[in-house]
C-alpha cells in the first residue's frame, strides 16, 4: 500500500488514513467495509475483515478465479458476517423497469437476450443471467485482440450462452476504438414469443395488432436539481408508471458516470448491505450472484482456449485459463494466490 497515497486522500478528504488494515479495523470499529482495492487482493483482504466480524461491500469482480472467490465465501460464512457485491447494472432505473416490464408478460416468454456493447465482462454476463432467469447449461467462447495503429490494442469478446429453460443469450463485446470511443451500436435486447424490448423501446403484439411503446424517465426538479421521479411507458401519449425511484429525495441521477452505472444504483448497493445489515437479511445480489457471474466469464475465455469449444456449467475443476490467471499472480506477487492468503491471514 502507498503510505503517500493514503496520506493524501485522507487529507483531502478529512478522513483518518491507514496502510495497516487491520490496524484500521481495530481503531475505527467500522459496521461496513466498502472493499475497493484491486480484484487480485479481494479474497485476502475480505478474510482480515471478516475476522474482525466486520461486514463487507465488494467491488466488481468479486475475485479473480472462482477458487478465490469461494475462499472469501467461505470466510464470510464461518464469520457469520454479510457480503454484498457491488454490480451496479440491473440497479439502474432503467434496467429495474425493463425486468418489471417482462415480469408482466409484455413480450411473452423469453426467448433470446442480446448484449452487443453494452456491458462487457462480468457485467454482461450478470444482465444475460438476470433476463433469462434460469441457470447457465453451457458457453461458447470466442476471445481475440487486435493490433491497431499507435500501438493500441482492441480486444473482443463473443460468446454464446445455453440456458436451462432453453433461452439463448449472446454477448459481443468490442472495447473502445481510440478516438472513436463508441463506434457502433449499443444495445440490450430481449426477445419473446408475443414482442421485444431493445434498449428504451418495446414492441409488443397485442390482439389489435403489433405496438411500439418507449420507455421514458419523468423528472422532478428537488432543490433546483432535475433527477427521475418515475419511469412510465408512454403508448402513443399514454403514460403508465412502470417504476417510481426510491432515491429522488437525494437528488441522486440515473445517468451513467464514468466508473459505470449511476448514482442511483450507487444509492441501491449501499442500502443493500445497510438493510441486510440491520435487518439481518440477505443482500439483494449476494457473493453468490457475483460467482455465477465471474463463472460465465471464466468460461467465454475457457472455451476460446479450447478452440470454441462448448464448456459446461457448473464448472467443477480449475479451468486452464484460471491456472493462466494464478500464474500471473504469483509471477507479480511471489505467491500463489490462496497458499498466499492462508499465509498471511493464518
Amino acid at each position: 500500500m502507498n503510505p503517500y497515497v493514503s496520506r493524501r486522500i485522507g487529507e483531502a478528504y478529512h478522513v483518518p488514513y491507514y496502510t495497516d488494515i487491520e490496524k484500521m479495523l481495530v481503531r475505527e470499529e467500522p459496521d461496513v467495509v466498502d472493499l475497493c482495492t484491486p480484484p487480485d487482493t479481494h479474497h485476502i483482504i475480505a478474510k482480515i475483515i471478516a475476522e474482525h466480524s466486520v461486514h463487507i461491500l465488494c467491488e466488481t469482480p468479486i475475485a479473480i478465479t472462482l477458487p478465490c472467490a469461494d475462499f472469501m465465501i467461505k470466510a464470510v460464512s464461518k464469520a457469520g458476517v454479510k457480503m454484498e457485491v457491488s454490480e451496479n447494472y440491473h440497479r439502474m432505473l432503467i434496467e429495474r423497469a425493463r425486468f418489471k416490464l417482462l415480469e408482466e408478460g409484455i413480450i411473452g416468454e423469453v426467448s433470446r437476450v442480446y448484449n452487443v456493447n453494452y456491458r462487457h465482462c462480468y457485467h454482461g454476463m450478470s444482465l444475460l443471467r438476470l433476463y433469462a432467469k434460469s441457470e447457465a447449461r453451457s458457453v461458447t467462447g470466442t476471445c481475440k485482440t487486435f493490433s491497431l495503429r499507435e500501438g493500441k490494442v482492441e480486444r473482443w469478446d463473443h460468446a454464446i450462452i445455453h440456458f436451462k429453460n432453453h433461452v439463448v443469450a449472446i454477448h459481443d463485446f468490442c472495447s473502445p476504438r481510440p478516438p472513436i470511443p463508441w463506434r457502433r451500436t449499443r444495445y440490450i435486447e430481449v426477445d419473446g414469443t408475443s414482442g421485444c424490448v431493445v434498449n428504451d423501446e418495446v414492441f409488443s403484439l397485442t390482439d389489435k395488432g403489433p405496438k411500439k411503446l418507449k420507455l421514458r424517465p419523468l423528472t422532478v426538479s428537488v432543490n433546483g436539481i432535475e433527477v427521475p421521479e418515475r419511469i412510465v411507458i408512454d403508448d402513443e401519449g399514454k403514460l403508465r408508471t412502470v417504476l417510481v425511484n426510491p432515491y429522488k429525495r437525494y437528488m441522486l441521477s440515473d445517468r451513467e458516470i464514468q466508473t459505470g452505472g449511476s448514482l442511483i444504483s450507487v444509492a441501491d448497493m449501499l442500502m443493500s448491505i445497510a438493510e441486510a445489515v440491520r435487518k439481518e437479511t440477505e443482500p439483494e445480489y449476494g457473493a453468490l450472484q457475483a460467482r455465477k457471474d465471474l463463472e460465465l466469464h471464466i468460461a467465454m475465455r475457457e472455451s476460446s482456449l479450447r478452440g470454441s469449444k462448448p464448456v459446461k456449467i457448473p464448472l467443477t475443476s480449475l479451468t486452464r485459463y484460471e491456472r493462466q490467471v494464478h500464474r500471473r499472480y504469483e509471477e507479480k506477487y511471489g505467491h500463489k494466490p490462496l497458499d498466499d492468503a492462508l499465509t498471511l491471514t493464518g
